[in-house]
């Protein structure tokens, strides 16, 4: 279990929180948005007994959520990281709990460690050519048979463009699927999100419904061969 972050303590006002979610009060679920909440839910039914991994993770909060052998979370911000060993870490006494800084491109985890890796609203926050990188690690660090289970909004279409501009990019209509097939890996299950409900559904939506302005989100299920 790793020590709470030396060199750097959290700071609320260096958070763009339409970016990144603080949950009030700090070490709770409150004030999280419901969309977040419903595809960790789901999430956690493939976590159990398992080495999880998280990235990237925010705040860290899928921690008090995911019940797990072992959870792992990554984010390339240190002041989230910082937040997540202060807030959360010393919730977790006698588990085997860690929050790392590094990139999802360069992941401090040995190879072969994870059963689960969970990366929501991830892909889309890196440069395209940057897309290759991202599945080597995905692979790297699953174990065989593995699952990753990921999420991405589709694109809205040239009248209401990129979600955010957090986002180089966004996967067209049907585009993330297909690309997770030709990474190797096995999908085994989409769902769909989007308002005002935000359930996960499986019913495919249609080209017409994604492309307006209510953020619409691909959830994919996939194991790595082995």
């Amino acid at each position: 279990m790793n020590a709470p972050l030396e060199a750097r303590r959290f700071d609320l006002g260096l958070v763009d929180e339409n970016e990144h979610l603080i949950p009030r009060p700090y070490g709770t679920l409150q004030s999280l948005n419901l969309d977040h909440l419903y595809r960790y839910a789901f999430a956690k039914g493939h976590c159990y007994g398992a080495d999880v991994l998280d990235a990237a993770m925010g705040c860290g909060y899928s921690s008090l959520l995911l019940n797990c052998k072992s959870y792992t979370g990554v984010d390339i911000d240190t002041n989230m990281v910082a937040f997540a060993n202060e807030v959360y870490l010393p919730m977790m006494q006698g588990e085997r709990h860690r929050y790392l800084q590094g990139s999802v491109l360069e992941l401090p985890v040995a190879s072969q460690s994870i059963d689960t890796y969970i990366s929501f609203e991830t892909i889309e926050h890196i440069q395209p050519g940057e897309v290759g990188q991202y599945f080597a690690e995905v692979k790297r660090v699953l174990r065989p048979g593995g699952r990753f289970i990921c999420s991405t909004p589709i694109y809205r279409g040239d009248n209401f463009g990129l979600l955010t501009r957090y986002h180089p990019f966004e996967f067209r209509y049907m585009q993330f699927e297909a690309t997770l097939v030709n990474q190797g890996l096995v999908l085994q299950e989409t769902l769909y999100q989007w308002p005002p409900h935000f359930t996960l559904e499986h019913v495919m939506p249609s080209f017409a419904q994604t492309q307006q302005a209510a953020p619409f989100l691909t959830i994919c299920v996939c194991r790595l061969p082995g």
